[in-house]
């Protein structure tokens, strides 16, 4: 009897580029998480008074108001403080931890205001968020991710070289770290002025 030869199957290699980060994964996640934390706060928050009249914090005053210079304090000043606080973090041999804090304090403000919304303003609510909100919001979030993730990896870096005396070359991260800071600066003004524009085309259809 013949025999029939298979070709023989080369062995698995492992890619260097996986199809997902597990480190931007884990920040994502942690975005997340903050969300969903910051909405579950809303029914327990000293609001003024129950119902759709409700007045809401001063964060979601801003975050609903269409005034460019509420816009500006909550769509750019804002997040560029947490830019800022993760290019410190890359810095710092122990940044990583306060990296996914940031995303965290994001999260939970970006919940904060979605849980009231929907909580306070039922459909009403929800609508308004997902036609004017929620493009801005993902551009933010995804700059502040991408940044993030480029952080906590300089600053592993900055870690292996101060603590575990693995000397790292450290000029080159720091170029492109530079480099993304200001795509990342440059993707948050961009929601900004998405913002007052999606306020310009769907205010009139939508209060609340």
């Amino acid at each position: 009897m013949r025999r029939t030869r298979h070709p023989a199957r080369r062995p698995h290699r492992n890619r260097r580029g996986s199809a997902v980060n597990p480190l931007l994964l884990s920040l994502a996640i942690t975005f997340v998480l903050g969300c969903v934390a910051g909405s579950l706060l809303v029914p327990g928050l000293p609001w003024a008074e129950a119902g759709s009249g409700a007045s809401a914090c001063s964060w979601v005053r801003c975050a609903i108001s269409s005034r460019w210079q509420d816009v500006l304090s909550q769509g750019v000043l804002a997040p560029l403080a947490i830019l800022l606080g993760l290019y410190g973090c890359s810095f710092s041999g122990i940044g990583v931890p306060f990296c996914y804090l940031f995303l965290a304090v994001q999260g939970a403000s970006t919940g904060l205001t979605g849980g009231y919304l929907y909580f306070y303003h039922g459909v009403s609510g929800a609508v308004f968020n997902l036609l004017i909100l929620l493009m801005p919001t993902v551009l933010c979030a995804g700059a502040l991710l991408l940044f993030a993730r480029n952080c906590a990896g300089v600053s592993y870096l900055v870690c292996k070289d101060l603590f575990w005396g693995e000397k790292e070359e450290l000029g080159q991260p720091f170029r492109r770290l530079t480099h993304s800071l200001g795509v990342a600066t440059a993707l948050i003004v961009a929601s900004a002025v998405l913002k007052l524009l999606s306020f310009w085309a769907f205010s009139s259809y939508i209060q609340v």
